[in-house]
């Protein structure tokens, strides 16, 4: 048998918790309600499942993936405009060739679902509606059976006057692939408010099955709020996140609690989470992920989020706090409060039942930290404010992470640089990350020594300077030493919105230890790649334009070792100039680097200086030829001669924004000609000294037999 979960509401009626996730990655006790869902389907042999999808469709997706995490198999459907519980199944028709089972997305049960699929393979029918006995039907639908079990009469939220039992559906049914033949393709249609009314007006068989066990719909704040109780004290079968390290207290991975903490069963405390001395958490107790609990702080009968921060003496009771919800030192919540994400509460509340909007700061916001733009923190001109900013980066990233992971954290060689990196250093051991320091050096080293060592992220802070002002700049890496994704972005400027950091105990802070062998490392890996004899034969004669003003001994030690005479111009003040230098000096070629070490610029002998189109030809032909990579990204401005090219080493080019990650992840490595310059440069020498070319030759050639039709011209082959 198959399952299909119905995901795709925006749980209106639990704003503010769904401003920012969908209903049915709400959490219970630190696991999304709808893996409760797929776990009670496991159970009952059902692995194969549909999961119809709408707002926030991503979150759900990127959570869940294919669902072997959870060892069954998921198969997404997206509609692109509700269509209600019914329609939003008959998009998934095609996947349900055989009797399925349907059940919501924000239902947490523990009906034994195999006696229900017996008793409807035995009564026979178009569908079998799990039904239960409830106090108030009123926001449900009502269902009567006659003593054979069949339904008669079916009413969804009915009005009070039209109650006719307290009977009602579960939203878990039972149906056989020929009731989809009912809804039509497209239409917007629940199954309780059309279908089952409609099918009963024809006189076919729905039947209802009495299940026993635990059911409960989390679609209001109260229902929501009381399933958590339900789960913690045991009144649902269910395995709850975390190892039950004593009676009803179960605590997820890398949580720190200090001695003198009390903690009173029932509770649950998730990953990465750091509990202070003298704090009390529990009963009926659930802490997030990743969240502070300071000391004096107490917590009894509340659902907390990820990422909260509880400060010192602040009590709660009741509450129920969204993502990164901050509560203020000796601020007091004692009756039911939800409280949206990324509030900050900052004034008494002694008692309101109402919930603060999303986005809403109960008392003055706090601004911190610098903005990011991409990956990039551009910090402010003002040195001292720099530092400040540094260091509420530097503590957000390292929040994000688990404790003991490791970053990589380096600069260029300005002391400005240098004094910041010092600033990141200690704040990122203080929220309990370890701290490998990688020697001052280029961005593509950096990036290298993550990609090659796999760390958990890194830091880079350098400095740039465009038309006489400078710019202090920290760029942020994930393991892969690729720019951190959009979610981690997000994330990442929340946690700089909300002033959010861990706070380790005493004795707990990362460690620290400095690598120097980086740089030879990556030079070594990147000579071992060429014939450096044949660049020596050529003795090439290179007019060179530094922009890292020979900070890193990288570039120079490159051109000696490959025996190349190099002369370096200084205060390059216009592009006319790096002409008339490599024309005086007769040069074989002018080679221009940026500021980071990324970017390389080209000039032939003559002093040309190559446009884009022809830098990035040129590029895609040294890669190509040399076999490198045999897919090569292209941003999607580039010109088909890119495909054409390609074709004629059977290589392949991937169109990608023209962003460093896309890039990066097109070729599936940081090492991208386009973003590392020694890279670049020693490719395309070696390609230049075994193909007998000089740039200009290169260049024309690309250009007769790729942007004009073929004439005469030596192939490039």
């Amino acid at each position: 048998m198959k399952a299909v979960i119905i995901a795709g509401g925006k749980g209106t009626r639990l704003q503010p918790l769904t401003a920012q996730r969908p209903k049915a990655m709400a959490p219970l006790a630190e696991k999304p309600v709808m893996q409760y869902g797929i776990e009670l389907l496991k159970k009952h042999g059902i692995t194969e499942i549909a999961v119809t999808v709408g707002y926030m469709a991503e979150k759900i997706e990127a959570y869940f993936g294919d669902g072997s995490g959870l060892g069954v198999s998921l198969t997404y459907f997206k509609e692109s405009n509700p269509l209600g519980t019914a329609g939003s199944v008959k998009e998934a028709e095609a996947f349900l060739d055989e009797p399925f089972l349907v059940m919501s997305g924000d239902v947490l049960s523990d009906f034994h679902l195999r006696e229900g699929i017996a008793a409807h393979e035995r009564m026979g029918g178009l569908a079998t509606i799990f039904v239960k006995e409830v106090e108030s039907p009123l926001d449900f639908a009502v269902v009567q059976m006659n003593d054979a079990g069949q339904i008669t009469r079916f009413l969804e939220k009915p009005k009070e006057e039209e109650i006719f039992g307290q009977t009602v559906s579960s939203g878990i049914y039972l149906m056989e692939p020929e009731i989809l033949a009912s809804i039509e393709k497209g239409e917007k249609a629940d199954f309780g408010r059309d279908i089952f009314p409609r099918l009963l007006r024809l006189g076919k068989q729905l039947n209802g099955y009495p299940a026993e066990g635990y059911w409960a719909d989390i679609g209001t704040l109260p229902r929501y709020y009381q399933a958590q109780l339900d789960l913690l004290h045991g009144h649902v079968s269910a395995e709850i996140s975390g190892t039950e390290v004593a009676p009803g207290i179960w605590v997820g991975e890398d949580v720190m609690i200090e001695a003198g903490v009390s903690l009173k069963a029932p509770v649950v405390i998730g990953s990465g989470t750091v509990v202070q001395r003298g704090a009390s958490i529990g009963p009926g107790a659930v802490v997030g992920a990743a969240s502070t609990v300071a000391g004096r702080a107490s917590v009894e009968g509340t659902v907390a989020w990820p990422r909260a921060v509880l400060q010192q003496g602040s009590t709660l009771k009741g509450a129920v706090l969204a993502d990164g919800v901050i509560v203020k030192e000796r601020m007091t919540i004692q009756e039911p409060l939800v409280i949206a994400s990324g509030t900050v509460v900052e004034e008494v509340v002694l008692s309101s039942p109402r919930a603060a909007a999303a986005g809403q700061r109960i008392g003055q916001p706090v601004e911190w930290g610098p903005a990011l733009k991409g990956h990039r923190a551009r910090l402010s001109a003002a040195f001292a404010n720099a530092e400040e900013q540094t260091a509420a980066l530097a503590s957000a990233y390292g929040s994000l992470l688990r404790h003991g992971q490791v970053v990589y954290l380096s600069s260029d060689h300005q002391p400005r640089s240098i004094v910041l990196k010092k600033i990141a250093l200690r704040c990122l051991r203080a929220t309990g990350v370890n701290v490998v320091e990688i020697e001052s050096t280029l961005l593509p080293v950096f990036r290298f020594s993550l990609e090659r060592n796999e760390p958990a992220g890194g830091l880079y802070i350098r400095q740039s300077e465009r038309n006489g002002k400078k710019k202090l700049i920290i760029e942020l890496f994930d393991e892969r030493g690729m720019p951190i994704n959009k979610e981690w972005q997000q994330r990442l400027q929340q946690y700089l919105a909300m002033r959010c950091r861990r706070f380790v105990p005493d004795g707990q802070s990362g460690m620290h230890r400095t690598r120097s062998d980086q740089e030879s490392s990556y030079l070594s890996e990147l000579l071992a790649r060429i014939d450096v004899a044949a660049i020596r034969q050529r003795k090439w004669k290179i007019a060179l334009y530094d922009e890292t003003q020979g900070q890193f001994p990288v570039i120079s030690f490159l051109f000696d070792y490959l025996q190349c005479e190099w002369m370096e111009v200084r205060d390059l003040q216009d592009i006319e100039q790096m002409e008339s230098f490599v024309r005086n000096q007769q040069a074989d070629l002018g080679i221009l680097i940026g500021e980071s070490g990324e970017f390389v610029s080209w000039m032939t002998e003559e002093g040309f200086l190559l446009s884009d189109e022809e830098q990035l030809l040129q590029a895609a032909q040294v890669q190509l030829a040399l076999k490198q990579n045999p897919k090569l990204a292209a941003p999607l401005f580039g010109g088909a001669q890119l495909e054409m090219l390609a074709a004629r080493f059977g290589g392949t080019i991937v169109r990608t924004k023209p962003s460093t990650r896309a890039m990066m992840e097109a070729e599936g490595t940081v090492q991208v000609m386009a973003y590392d310059a020694p890279f670049a440069i020693l490719s395309t020498l070696y390609y230049l000294s075994t193909s007998g070319y000089s740039l200009t030759d290169l260049t024309e050639t690309l250009q007769a037999e790729l942007v004009y039709p073929p004439t005469v011209g030596k192939s490039v082959m």
